[in-house]
């Protein structure tokens, strides 16, 4: 079977899928580019695509197409009505990056609403006026250190983008309670919203009326200082600020001085314009703040073990739906 991966050779991949290519007799085609990738849609019979159009057109150029493996699980690149008519199976795979980053994402969210930071640092210097008690379970010293932590459930969490990161942090942000709301260019389509739970709005109406707002688009020259100090105004007073995108999308300028006047009541982030964050950077000492590293991703050799695993499995999925199997 003839195996033609598009998007570009990802790191590690050809190694990773190795074992299943010798198992099965495969025969690998890893395009490097849009080109080299249509050019070998005629003779390729299983495809593996992640942002590659695939879409009428493409579909009856492909012969001898007899399954589809889509990285993510939004599938709004793939006619999914022309691979039914051609009895073609599609599957979707999660990425693994996708979930790693909305988990960073929640992970941010909890610790600015939970006050973890600053909780640990009580705990290694309580106030000395406390009598301590044993505890048991009638008797124990409630919330000691004066916390004001707060409940995730009944927010607002505003998403800026809605790809496959910000659709697992939509997830995520539903099972603690939340309601979701996204601010895209082009919305989806009613029927994906109903599906996830979701509905667009404005980038003005979510500003204004989100709890949270959660950054989730790429870095471009119509993103670079999207959240600036007007955008900070007219978030609500005492909202949360998350980005796990990229750190040009905010000017981290007028970030610190929302936190320092205290409109804003927190950020996290694991993105930044500088990295590593220089040491006299402003944002280390903003308050009401959580800073990491940009560690949030799965790591380099996530998503090419998760598409050898995906792959390995087509050789059922085929025999299932009556398909000749080489």
């Amino acid at each position: 079977m003839r195996v033609l991966i598009t998007d570009g050779a990802f790191v590690g991949v050809e190694q990773a899928l190795r074992p299943a290519v010798e198992r099965f007799g495969w025969d690998l085609v890893i395009a490097a580019d849009e080109g080299e990738a249509q050019r070998e849609l005629a003779g390729c019979e299983l495809l593996v695509l992640k942002n590659f159009e695939l879409q009428a057109a493409q579909i009856e150029r492909a012969a001898h197409l007899r399954g589809v493996q889509k990285l993510g699980l939004l599938t709004l690149n793939i006619d999914r009505h022309q691979l039914a008519r051609r009895s073609i199976p599609l599957r979707t795979l999660m990425l693994p990056s996708s979930a790693a980053v909305a988990d960073h994402t929640i992970a941010l969210l909890l610790a600015l609403t939970r006050q973890l930071l600053s909780g640990g640092v009580v705990m290694h210097a309580p106030p000395v006026d406390i009598a301590a008690v044993t505890t048991d379970e009638r008797h124990f010293v409630y919330n000691w250190a004066g916390m004001s932590a707060s409940a995730l459930h009944g927010k607002m969490l505003g998403l800026i983008g809605f790809g496959e990161i910000a659709l697992q942090v939509a997830k995520r942000a539903q099972a603690f309670g939340m309601i979701v709301r996204y601010a895209k260019r082009h919305p989806l389509p009613a029927e994906v919203e109903r599906r996830f739970r979701i509905r667009a709005t404005s980038l003005d109406d979510l500003l204004r009326g989100s709890d949270v707002v959660s950054l989730h688009v790429p870095q471009s020259p119509e993103t670079e200082g999207l959240i600036g100090a007007d955008e900070l105004a007219r978030m609500k007073a005492g909202a949360l600020l998350v980005n796990t995108s990229r750190g040009a999308i905010v000017d981290e300028d007028a970030l610190v001085d929302s936190l320092t006047r205290g409109h804003l009541g927190g950020a996290g982030l694991d993105v930044f314009r500088i990295e590593p964050l220089p040491l006299g950077s402003p944002l280390l000492t903003a308050p009401r703040i959580v800073l990491t590293p940009h560690v949030a991703g799965a790591g380099p050799h996530a998503l090419s073990d998760a598409v050898a695993r995906a792959l390995s499995r087509w050789p059922a999925t085929l025999r299932a739906t009556g398909a000749r199997d080489h």
